[in-house]
């Protein structure tokens, strides 16, 4: 259906952006918001409204897209990705992260700088993220990993891609198809799991 949003005292949802760049936005996914109120958010696909698809036919058509409120403009800032599913931003606002999920590759897209509307390749080691969060403190993200079904990992990069932490999540999860999204809790060393698999958040205490 697009970019929606909903009044902080609830009530029912309204489109805000339904297409971009003269195309529909078909797979909407992940939203992040900036600290000017810009809102960044992704398009996975123009094929499939399937991640199980969009990984087996190896789809390379998700865009990284752009909605300002106060003008309602929209704009792609990438295309011919491959399966962007989750997406975050840096505690400075200049970059963002966004994994491929299809092509398991972490990308940084910068905001602003000299590398401004640029992007890199920071790892491709993390097999399949789902989704990818910042930390509490500082410049560093989290990953769920499922290298095979009913095996889970939280990864901990910092912002050039290295791998600081890859941490075995079992517990009830061990019993869950995949794991999909983590979020720290505070600035301790708690984290909110999540799957699309599982009938239950969970808190992790590491």
């Amino acid at each position: 259906m697009g970019l929606l949003g909903v009044s902080s005292s609830g009530g029912e949802a309204t489109i805000l952006v339904d297409s971009a760049g003269d195309l529909p936005i078909y797979y909407c996914n992940a939203v992040e918001l900036g600290s000017n109120g810009t809102v960044y958010f992704t398009d996975a696909s123009q094929v499939y409204r399937n991640t199980t698809l969009m990984i087996a036919n190896k789809d390379a058509t998700g865009r990284l897209l752009k909605y300002e409120p106060t003008t309602g403009q929209v704009s792609v800032l990438a295309s011919g990705l491959a399966g962007p599913t989750g997406l975050t931003i840096s505690s400075d606002g200049s970059y963002l992260l966004f994994n491929e999920m299809v092509s398991s590759t972490i990308i940084k897209y910068y905001l602003s700088g000299t590398s401004a509307n640029t992007q890199e390749t920071l790892t491709t080691s993390i097999y399949q993220p789902a989704n990818i969060r910042r930390g509490q403190i500082g410049d560093y993200f989290y990953l769920p990993q499922t290298p095979i079904p009913y095996v889970h990992y939280m990864v901990k990069i910092d912002s050039t891609g290295n791998v600081l932490e890859n941490t075995t999540i079992a517990g009830p999860y061990s019993k869950v198809i995949y794991f999909r999204d983590v979020r720290q809790v505070g600035l301790g060393f708690s984290f909110y799991i999540g799957s699309r698999y599982a009938p239950f958040v969970g808190l992790k205490l590491f």
